[in-house]
């Protein structure tokens, strides 16, 4: 192959030099020793010298978009003295030795490991041209700025191709023949279509509980057993229990409930300790004696027969302590940003409570009250504050500082009724379940009789039967 030998634009250039630079010679490459493996195969970094080509293109591609866009004057033909102190360019021979494929990088910032081509290094040279504060956060560069080549490229007007490192010439094809245009046929034919596929019928969910699930609970319930069940699931609308509530003028207009969602549900476990008394009655006690004529306790026992202490306990891996399990719900509070950690207790079916016709009426009266004291060019401002209310906040420590908290609580929570209220309408019992609906076509008429009708043309009986026509 005959290297291409380098060539400036002018024999007279103007050459740009870099006042300042961020390259670090010591972090440069270090496998620049061509070593062939087992495979035949190379991979190393080729120093490429100032003079050579590839050096030579990028040297004069950056100068040139750099004195475009440093407003510098037109004519002269500028060219980079040299790259800047600290960085250099390697070829990057990588693949069988006989023709391994060539790469340019170049090398020596500390903030970029390479940069891959002359409008990768553009943005960056310029940055080292302007900036003398050297803040990373100025340059952009598809690297400092964390954008795609291709958008650093349109927004700076770069050129859209490569300056290549290696010229070629590719053979060039002559113009295709225009082809003739195909005769259209202009024979008539008829098509039939086919009767349409009856469509499947699309079945819905089978259960709305799995069976295992429905068996843990229905034990529980006749067992009595303490474990807990989760009667809500995550996205669930629900009514969340304040405490304490947002009182009103009287007990009829507290804002008792707020309506929210389920963000996640935790179980909480707890051991709690039994009396041997109580638990021994529970299991049918064997240490209460029951005759007819008289009962003995597990003490007046305890003298008769003697045992070791907490002998009862050791029988059969019994304890002396219960488990009880309940679960807590994280709740997304509705029309505010605020969470709120509640237990079973606190936490009502979004169908089994409504606001009371008196709460209603003072929410009513007092939004009312608030829309007309508002400038229309504020109610941006005042809405935004709704979100930062806190229905569980304290309330203020003067006199009437509930009537305070209520007023304040009276938009956010008529915002969070309207909210629950449309998402009401996309709540179903049961879980996630898709279904693709698909209209079934209506069934063709069916087809005239063409016999019968070119009969029932020409029966001349069939004259008289016409309202229009006597014979």
């Amino acid at each position: 192959m005959l290297a291409i030998q380098p060539k400036f634009p002018d024999s007279n250039p103007t050459w740009l030099e870099f006042p300042r630079t961020d390259g670090d010679a010591s972090i440069l490459p270090t496998n620049t020793q061509k070593i062939v493996d087992h495979d035949g195969h190379v991979n190393f970094m080729r120093p490429v010298g100032l003079d050579e080509s590839t050096s030579i293109n990028w040297r004069v591609g950056v100068a040139t978009q750099l004195a475009k866009r440093m407003n510098l004057p037109e004519g002269p033909k500028y060219v980079l003295k040299t790259f800047p102190e600290g960085y250099h360019m390697y070829d990057h021979n990588k693949g069988p030795q006989s023709a391994p494929r060539h790469d340019p990088y170049l090398c020596g910032s500390v903030n970029v490991n390479r940069f891959r081509s002359v409008n990768e290094f553009i943005p960056h040279a310029l940055w080292l041209m302007q900036d003398a504060t050297m803040d990373r956060h100025n340059c952009e560069c598809k690297y400092c700025a964390k954008q795609p080549q291709r958008a650093v490229t349109a927004a700076l007007g770069l050129p859209g191709q490569r300056s290549p490192s290696v010229i070629t010439s590719a053979p060039t094809r002559g113009p295709r023949p225009p082809r003739e245009p195909r005769p259209r046929l202009t024979k008539p034919y008829a098509a039939v279509r086919p009767a349409p596929k009856p469509v499947k019928a699309l079945t819905g969910p089978q259960q709305f509980l799995t069976p295992e699930r429905n068996g843990d609970i229905m034990y529980a319930l006749a067992h009595g057993d303490d474990r807990a069940s989760r009667w809500f699931r995550k996205g669930e609308l629900v009514w969340c229990a304040l405490a304490p509530a947002i009182r009103g003028r009287t007990a009829e207009e507290d804002i008792i409930f707020w309506p929210g969602l389920v963000e996640e549900v935790h179980l909480k476990t707890q051991r709690c300790h039994e009396c041997p008394r109580m638990a021994s009655a529970k299991r049918c006690s064997r240490f209460v004696v029951c005759t007819r004529k008289h009962m003995m306790t597990a003490d007046e026992t305890r003298h008769r027969r003697p045992s070791t202490p907490r002998q009862h306990l050791r029988r059969k891996g019994r304890t002396s302590w219960k488990v009880r399990q309940w679960n807590v719900y994280k709740m997304k509070l509705l029309a505010v940003t605020h969470n709120y950690i509640v237990t079973d207790e606190q936490v009502v079916p979004y169908l089994a409570y409504a606001p009371s016709g008196q709460l209603l009426h003072a929410v009513t009266e007092v939004f009312t009250q608030i829309m007309s004291e508002i400038p229309i060019e504020e109610m941006d401002d005042n809405i935004q504050k709704v979100y930062t209310f806190d229905p569980l906040g304290p309330e203020d420590d003067m006199d009437g500082g509930f009537i305070l908290k209520f007023r304040q609580a009276v938009m956010p929570y008529t915002l969070a009724i309207e909210i629950a209220s449309n998402l009401a309408s996309y709540w179903l019992p049961t879980d996630d379940w898709n279904c693709k609906f698909t209209i079934t076509p209506p069934p063709l008429p069916p087809q005239p009789n063409r016999n019968r009708n070119c009969r029932r043309r020409h029966n001349p009986n069939n004259l008289n039967r016409h309202p229009c026509i006597r014979l």
